[in-house]
């Protein structure tokens, strides 16, 4: 009812002083300026503590920016059903109730940049159905709970930079946000990337100044759109092979500012890169660089600009090549031989419930690039095959967990590099299996089947400790304390936010009908109001309409008896003229004492005089 009595205050006015022109009624809070046509309110560093009431109700931009709000009510903004951008940033806020948002339909950025939220729950974005910008850069936020943003379908831009204080992230955190673009994640306190599968319409990834040290290949499973990478900053040392056998849109990479000595064989086969960022990281000038060497100089040279040249990055080792960049080094200077597998042990015997390790052995002092083939004839990528049980490790080395008689067969070893490759069978036998010479018996498991997990732990938003709340008040955090470690292994998504909501949400239908009685019963009241204003206004005309008439009846009555005495009076003085002679002064004889005329008759009886002269005819 609160956030409705400005409805009242309004159509009191209008029912009252008879302003029925929208123009005629605005007025702009005294703290704000409104301009000429009331549509962009400016309320910005003035010290206010709390949204101002009598906004006008067709804003399309209001701006609170700097100021010292600490909470956002439900309802706060219901009228302002015009609203397109709201800037809250730079204030005190806390706690933000759910349904705060209602009748924001229309609304497309909001701005809440440097406030004090700590948490964020799904409901507290509830009903921003357009909404296309959300910053909330530089916020104390400790986590981000599964299904944060699953009421912002239409969202474009995400904004999470400066998250110093994060600890964790749900794998469903950004489920539901389908048609984003943006994520900027840089300096938020990362170690390892966050789930990213949900956002499958990403163009633009930002997660540079953060301690990622580890890309792992199924980090950037999915996106297919995305066209800019920005991995800068960071502790990176490894990026592991089939990381970007996914990115085939990926025009713009950036991997500068790290701790990077190679990259995995044909890293940007699937690509369309234009723009590659790969200065000040520590490369290791030999075989295992020789095919970027070449790709670079192949997309680079073109472009003899310095800075372009700088970003190819420059030799660290061995010495003779320290300073030389990537881009112009010679190949031949990179010393690259084929590789050779050494032919030993080609069984391998494992039980039913344990684990095998495969192994593809190099003849030593030779940089190449390992991958396997499955026996069904699918390549076993890094932590994705099979729901993570199959996994090959930076060493070549093929590693199966809880071993099924499925992973029973005959796998493919191959080692390539630019100089040429090489390939070995090794053979795993299954106690209890029966196998082909050169097939698997089983097919193996539909990746569908496996149940998403996820290991985001609840207990970093409720138990806060000492040091914790602590940092919140602090102005600069520089100690990265914080590891998050979602889970690796690459599941289908099996729940849409946008479909399906959560449990405690309600369907859009029920919320248009809530918001459809709460409009309702807001306006009945309203009108209850006016009409007894309007009846009001009315008896008061009818009163003053009244007592006008009496006033203008005694006034005849007034003067009629007024005409009246004159009248009289003109008789009486004809009367006179006629009946009495006229006196002359001369003759006049004072007479001193006062008589009584008691003898006579008419209308002087028992009347006292005191004439002058007295003639009686």
């Amino acid at each position: 009812m609160a956030a409705l009595e400005p409805v009242f205050l309004e159509l009191l006015v209008v029912a009252v002083f008879g302003c029925f022109v929208p123009m005629m009624c605005v007025t702009c809070p005294k703290q704000c300026d409104c301009g000429q046509s009331f549509t962009q309110i400016n309320c910005s560093s003035r010290g206010i503590t709390d949204v101002p009431r009598g906004i006008y109700e067709n804003t399309s931009e209001l701006l609170l920016k700097a100021n010292a709000i600490e909470s956002l009510k439900r309802d706060q903004f219901l009228r302002l059903r015009q609203l397109e951008r709201l800037d809250l940033s730079e204030n005190a806020i806390m706690t933000i109730q759910e349904g705060a948002f209602n009748g924001l339909y229309r609304l497309q950025i909001l701005n809440l940049r440097r406030n004090r939220l700590r948490s964020l729950q799904g409901g507290m974005f509830r009903y921003l159905t357009n909404l296309r910008e959300l910053r909330l850069q530089g916020n104390p936020i400790i986590c981000l709970e599964a299904y944060t943003f699953s009421h912002l379908p239409s969202l474009r831009k995400l904004d999470l930079r400066e998250l110093r204080q994060l600890k964790a992230i749900s794998r469903n955190a950004f489920n539901g946000l389908t048609a984003l673009v943006s994520l900027t994640m840089s300096d938020s306190n990362l170690r390892r990337l966050p789930y990213l599968q949900h956002v499958t319409s990403l163009q633009d990834l930002d997660v540079s100044r953060n301690s990622i040290s580890v890309l792992n290949a199924n980090n950037l499973q999915g996106l297919v759109k995305l066209t800019k990478l920005v991995l800068s900053y960071n502790h990176l040392s490894s990026v592991e092979q089939d990381s970007f056998d996914d990115l085939f849109s990926l025009s713009e990479l950036d991997l500068s500012y790290n701790n990077i000595t190679s990259l995995p064989f044909r890293l940007f086969r699937d690509t369309s890169l234009v723009k590659v960022s790969l200065q000040r990281n520590p490369w290791n000038c030999t075989c295992v660089v020789h095919w970027l060497a070449r790709w670079l100089q192949q997309h680079v040279r073109n472009d003899t600009s310095l800075l372009q040249l700088q970003r190819c990055g420059g030799c660290f080792s061995p010495v003779d090549l320290r300073g030389r960049l990537l881009c112009d080094v010679p190949l031949s200077s990179l010393k690259c031989k084929r590789p050779h597998i050494q032919k030993v042990h080609p069984t391998v015997n494992a039980t039913l419930g344990g684990n095998a390790a495969l192994q593809c052995e190099l003849s030593p002092g030779v940089e190449t690039a390992i991958s396997w083939i499955t026996p069904d004839g699918s390549k076993a990528k890094r932590s994705s095959f099979r729901g993570g049980r199959v996994k090959v490790i930076n060493d070549g080395t093929l590693n199966i967990s809880r071993v099924t008689m499925s992973d029973a067969g005959v796998y493919r070893c191959m080692a390539t590099n630019d100089a040429g490759f090489d390939n070995f069978y090794k053979i795993l036998n299954v106690t209890g299996s029966i196998l082909p010479e050169f097939a698997a018996t089983q097919v193996p498991i539909n990746l569908d089947d496996i149940p998403e997990v996820d290991d985001f732990d609840p207990s970093y938003c409720t138990n806060l400790r000492d040091e914790d709340v602590f940092l919140l008040n602090r102005t600069q955090y520089t100690q990265r304390d914080v590891n998050l470690e979602p889970d690796d292994r690459r599941v289908n998504p099996t729940v849409d936010a946008t479909k399906i909501p959560p449990m405690d949400s309600p369907t859009q239908k029920d919320q248009d009908q809530d918001t459809f009685m709460t409009l309702y019963k807001g306006y009945l009241i309203a009108a209850l109001v006016a009409a007894v204003s309007l009846g009001t206004l009315l008896w008061i005309l009818v009163c003053a309409v009244m007592k006008c008439s009496k006033e203008r009846n005694r006034d005849d009555r007034k003067n009629k008896r007024l005409a009246k005495l004159k009248k009289e009076e003109a008789s009486e003085s004809r009367f006179n003229v006629s009946c009495v002679k006229s006196i002359d002064p001369e003759e006049t004889v004072e007479i001193p004492d006062v008589y009584t005329v008691s003898k006579l008759t008419g209308i002087f009886e028992d009347m006292t005089v005191n004439p002058a002269t007295e003639t009686i005819v």
